[in-house]
């Protein structure tokens, strides 16, 4: 006969306990729909749920309602320092009638740019647990959008178009995209990259290097005037005047009688004036005084050949 065995087979795999977090679901009338697990292992009890719009207009205004479970996330006013709408830098009014309840208005003539995926609605919760299930609901009341009218600065009213009026969406022409997302911690934000207004400075010099260049050329001391050591007068040591030993007037040793020649001739006393005998053979009388006054002459040469004799002398 055959046996009959029974196995009996056992899992020995431990159990896995389901996963503990707080489950977070973000709800609108207008954008979609996200869900987060906020657990321990994040790090953080910190959750961002943010409504992103982008529209090819800019934006006019808007009116919405967030509401919350306040039992289990707290919206801290120190965790949203840059207030619910991060574009709205004016013009922008919050208040909280209730306990989980925001209310969030905009509006501004020259138009909200919102291009590029900015965030519309912003709000940062601290979870107050990690178990459980909350909703976070953006109720879009009105959405309005316009163009900007460059001859007015100000929105242009045939440009207008709403997008949600009294909580109902439109249908609309202009293209318009719409995503939300929750993540834990704060907003992450793009690392502030400083651009100088201008090129780096770049030091240069208005003119170049200095060269020190003297205005005149070096000064040459150079003598204006002849040195003066020569005599500029001539030396007076020979006499400036002739000398007077020579007789002026003839002699008189002549005898003042007639006297008679050998011959028996008979001889005229002469006179200074006049040479004995008479007259000459040219028959003009000879005059003493010519010679003298040669003489006078003579002596002149001679004493002026003397004053350059020593003037000579004196230089050398």
């Amino acid at each position: 006969t055959g046996a009959t065995f029974t196995v009996t087979v056992t899992d020995k795999t431990p159990a896995t306990e389901p996963a503990t977090g707080l489950n977070i679901k973000a709800t609108s009338n207008y954008f979609p729909e996200a869900n987060y697990t906020l657990t321990e292992a994040d790090g953080t009890d910190l959750v961002t749920v943010t409504y992103y719009f982008d529209c090819a207009k800019q934006l006019l205004n808007t009116q919405w309602t967030l509401t919350f479970d306040p039992a289990v996330l707290s919206a801290l006013p120190e965790n949203n320092v840059a207030g619910f709408m991060p574009f709205a830098t004016n013009g922008a009014m919050y208040e909280t009638p209730a306990a989980g309840v925001i209310k969030g208005s905009a509006s501004d003539l020259g138009l909200y740019d919102i291009k590029d995926g900015q965030a519309f609605v912003q709000v940062t919760f601290k979870a107050l647990s990690f178990t459980g299930d909350t909703v976070v609901d953006l109720f879009v009341e009105d959405l309005t959008v316009s163009e900007l009218n460059p001859e007015t600065g100000k929105e242009d009213e045939t440009k207008e178009e709403s997008l949600v009026v009294n909580g109902q969406a439109t249908q609309t022409e202009t293209p318009v995209s719409v995503e939300t997302i929750i993540v834990p911690g704060v907003p992450a934000t793009e690392p502030e990259t400083t651009v100088p207004a201008t090129e780096p400075e770049t030091t240069v010099p208005a003119t170049e290097p200095e060269t020190t260049v003297p205005a005149t050329e070096p000064e040459t001391t150079v003598p204006t005037e002849a040195p003066t050591e020569a005599p500029t007068e001539a030396p007076t040591e020979a006499p400036t005047e002739a000398p007077t030993e020579a007789p002026t007037e003839a002699p008189t040793d002549a005898p003042s009688t007639d006297a008679t020649g050998a011959t028996g001739a008979t001889v005229n006393p002469g006179t200074a004036d006049t040479p004995t005998g008479g007259t000459t053979s040219n028959g003009s009388a000879v005059q003493t005084g010519n010679a003298s006054m040669a003489v006078i002459i003579l002596l002149v040469l001679v004493s002026a050949c003397g004053v350059l004799y020593f003037t000579r002398k004196r230089v050398k």
